[in-house]
């Protein structure tokens, strides 16, 4: 009887997690959301062809244009960019990106965002992204030009190994 108990206790945890009822769209899967917390902003030094386009508060989206994740969350990153005019919004493509399939990507989705494909994995390794899509706020730092600020990131996939 004990045996039973356990194997069906076992069971329903399994189904109760693993269920897709358990998740709607436009929420992290449970125990894979990481942010920094808001007063643990840190200062760091970006790629040049990223770091002189951050003239104000910019939210840069790391993905793949064949991440599955990415092409589900780019309507919601599209409307997020309209409701806030005041924000700059910045798309890095993963170094094994090809630039076909970035204008694939850009047209099916209408992305209205620049697009830079990071060819050298630059922001990659600076930021260890090691999954997509990740997305990172920045804001110019005011007191060292050749650096910016982190102020916040999502890393949905990443299960707590970050670079930051």
């Amino acid at each position: 009887m004990m045996r039973w108990l356990v194997s069906l206790l076992l069971l329903f945890s399994f189904v109760v997690y693993a269920s897709p009822s358990m998740w709607t769209s436009g929420t992290a899967a449970i125990g894979t959301q990481v942010t920094l917390e808001k007063n643990s902003a840190v200062a760091i030094e970006l790629p040049e062809y990223l770091a002189k386009k951050i003239k104000k508060q910019t939210m840069v989206l790391y993905f793949s244009p064949t991440c599955p994740h990415c092409q589900a969350v780019m309507p919601e990153l599209n409307q997020l960019a309209e409701d806030l005019p005041d924000v700059d919004f910045i798309a890095i493509a993963s170094s094994t990106s090809q630039k076909e399939l970035l204008k694939a990507f850009k047209e099916a989705y209408s992305v209205k965002m620049p697009i830079i494909l990071d060819t050298e994995a630059e922001f990659a390794q600076m930021m260890g992204a090691r999954a997509t899509p990740n997305l990172y706020i920045f804001e110019p730092n005011p007191l060292n030009e050749d650096k910016v600020v982190l102020i916040d990131a999502y890393l949905p996939y990443s299960r707590g190994l970050s670079g930051i």
